[in-house]
């Protein structure tokens, strides 16, 4: 066999090594846990910040599924190259797929009576991974002093995190609720300015681990009586979000519609998730007859790990004023290259 001939050989056998070795990674990362882990520490305690208030995490509520099959995987991403030296190398990425839900939910109260119930009822249709609540009540007298955050979790077999903003007392509290289907590592709510005499508003902000890839998840409601007050708050939920190098969502009510200083103000920090992968005008409120869109998800890739928006959709609810939204997104880590030196045969 001529040298050139055995070089060529030599590469091909590294390839098929190096395939080998990609499909072993991926049954042993494909294998690996999904959803929320089985360990109660798996849910970190909450983070302090500058005007931050303490925020409440749950421990999971169901464990690990071995089996999930949208577990992250690690693949090669490209075709092998021959380096100069004779190395062949695989570039290899580590991709999720994930659906991310933001609900303004009113307390589960929408025709006089609280049924927090069919509110889970009507997001278990839709199964996301991750569900941004606002407008949560957790043991307030005119909700029936229901844990609602809690009952959520429980009934969906998700974790949880809770920031209370208007806080009448320790079990007296309305704010927002972000719950998932992976491990919740760390959150903390920050309240936003508010004028005296008005609800306080907050943005929570929860680290979730994906299975080795980490994002982080804000979830905020504005004002719904003042634009001054919202181009207020919004300009310290993008500082917050902005200073974050994780990708990232962020979601919620804004009360503001998509042409403005809010929507512009967020949009320097994170893109809008509907202008690129929506169709139509994405009306969210009220949610009968919509007439607003106001409810949004936006995003933001970190570091080396890029997130890619599929597919969203406005969904209909007859559980709350809102409508829910939903999308999808793909999450890509770039993992390096495997390589392995090519041996030329004698």
């Amino acid at each position: 066999m001529d040298p050139s001939s055995r070089s060529t050989a030599a590469a091909t056998a590294v390839i098929l090594v190096l395939v080998g070795l990609a499909i072993v990674v991926l049954l042993t990362v494909g294998g690996g846990g999904g959803g929320p882990a089985s360990d109660p520490s798996e849910a970190g305690p909450s983070g302090t910040s500058t005007g931050a208030v303490p925020s409440t995490t749950a421990p999971p509520a169901n464990p690990t599924n071995p089996t999930d099959p949208s577990a992250p995987a690690t693949t090669p991403s490209g075709s092998p190259t021959i380096r100069q030296d004779g190395t062949v190398c695989v570039p290899q990425v580590t991709e999720k797929t994930i659906t991310v839900m933001t609900f303004n939910i009113k307390s589960g109260r929408v025709t006089g009576r609280v049924d927090i119930g069919k509110v889970g009822d009507q997001i278990a249709v839709y199964q996301p991974d991750i569900v941004m609540m606002q407008e949560v009540e957790k043991g307030r007298p005119v909700s029936n002093y229901i844990d609602e955050p809690a009952v959520l979790a429980d009934q969906l077999k998700m974790q949880w995190t809770f920031g209370g903003n208007d806080r009448r007392s320790a079990t007296n509290q309305l704010g927002n609720a972000t719950l998932s289907r992976f491990p919740i590592l760390d959150s903390v709510n920050t309240q936003l300015p508010a004028r005296p005499g008005k609800h306080r508003r907050g943005l929570l902000a929860t680290t979730i681990d994906l299975g080795g890839i980490e994002v982080e998840v804000f979830n905020t409601h504005l004002e719904h009586t003042s634009g001054a007050d919202r181009e207020r708050q919004i300009a310290v939920v993008a500082g917050i979000v902005g200073a974050s190098k994780a990708p990232k969502f962020l979601g919620g009510d804004f009360n503001s519609g998509p042409v403005g200083p809010v929507l512009g103000r967020a949009r320097t920090v994170v893109r809008d998730s509907w202008t690129e992968v929506g169709s139509g005008a994405g009306l969210t409120a009220p949610s009968g007859r919509p007439r607003v869109r106001i409810d949004y998800l936006l995003y933001s890739g970190g570091g080396d790990v890029a997130v890619t928006p599929l597919r969203m959709e406005v969904l209909p609810t007859n559980a709350s004023d809102h409508r829910a939204v939903m999308a999808s997104y793909r999450i890509t880590k770039d993992e390096g290259e495997i390589c392995l030196p090519v041996v030329a045969e004698d």
